[in-house]
């Protein structure tokens, strides 16, 4: 909580998931749904010439927005360890021979531009973990190139490129190889592209696929921007977070003398911590699917883990 009196006070409201701004002299406010209420609004309306005066002394305090609990618990997580590539995710796609190298770049830079989670740095002011949307970081992505190269090497580049840490400070969120293997019947490009755990998971990852794919399709169309945010959805979690203390505090006072949970291992752990880890594949058949999907339907649980 800031010391000084303006700055909490629009902590106050920065917290709660409302944006304040001051235009032609006049207070501005925006708000997710849900998020502003009676009470606010009249808060706002009493307090209007002490808000003004601290947005006058601190014009870009809204340009940060807070972080979700899974975004500080991710952001807590890489100031552990910022050369750790645990939480990155990748997605690999060989793209059509007959997609220009300019085509692939042009769509990777309007899917980036289009979720602007993917671009804004990380850091903390006063002690909360922030992003800054409105500072974005260039869209990256890297080229190399190969000539005749096998399916081994090529896989072997783009795992060694899916295993470098990004960068959150300086908005690197988001990065992309784009590997150029010239072969006697042309290019084949192959695009990688690793975002941090902290901007997306699985179900989101598949919208940005969709997207990119949507691009390079019909590069000459970009497409709209969402009217719902994640900021959006951020605000809102706060808000029910607000409305759920009662409950937190039940469990912490009725776990509060829960001794620590001792679980037998296969082998003994050494002191360092390391992210070292391996995938097992296998394939479901159409009905195993669908009875996976049923169960999880059924218990209000996602298949995803």
């Amino acid at each position: 909580m800031p010391e000084n009196k303006g700055l909490a006070l629009l902590h106050d409201y920065w917290t709660s998931g409302i944006v304040l701004s001051v235009n032609n002299d006049k207070l501005r406010f925006k708000a997710a749904p849900g998020v502003m209420t009676p009470a606010l609004l009249e808060s706002i309306k009493a307090k209007k010439i002490e808000l003004m005066a601290a947005l006058a002394a601190n014009p870009t305090y809204f340009d940060a927005r807070p972080l979700s609990m899974n975004e500080r618990a991710l952001w807590f997580m890489y100031r552990m360890d910022p050369e750790s590539a645990a939480y990155n995710m990748a997605y690999a796609i060989k793209i059509n021979s007959g997609v220009a190298k300019d085509t692939i770049v042009q769509a990777f830079t309007q899917l980036i531009k289009r979720h602007p989670i993917l671009s804004g740095p990380y850091s903390e002011r006063e002690g909360e973990p922030v992003q800054w949307l409105s500072q974005p970081s260039e869209p990256c992505i890297h080229l190399s190139y190969q000539q005749n190269a096998t399916p081994a090497s090529i896989k072997e580049h783009l795992s060694q490129a899916a295993d470098k840490p990004l960068l959150l400070e300086v908005g690197e969120v988001c990065r992309a190889e784009l590997l150029l293997n010239t072969t006697s019947n042309g290019v084949e490009p192959y695009l990688l592209m690793v975002i941090h755990h902290i901007a997306a998971d699985f179900m989101s990852f598949e919208v940005l696929r969709q997207d990119f794919l949507q691009l390079i399709n019909n590069i000459d169309s970009p497409l709209a921007l969402s009217d719902y945010s994640y900021q959006d959805w951020s605000a809102q979690q706060q808000v029910s977070l607000g409305s759920q203390q009662d409950d937190k505090q039940y469990w912490i006072d009725t776990l509060e003398d829960i001794p620590q949970l001792q679980l037998p291992t296969d082998f003994l752990h050494g002191s360092t911590l390391r992210a070292q880890g391996e995938e097992i594949s296998f394939t479901l058949d159409s009905a195993q699917a669908e009875k996976l999907r049923s169960a999880c339907k059924a218990l209000s649980v996602t298949p995803y883990v």
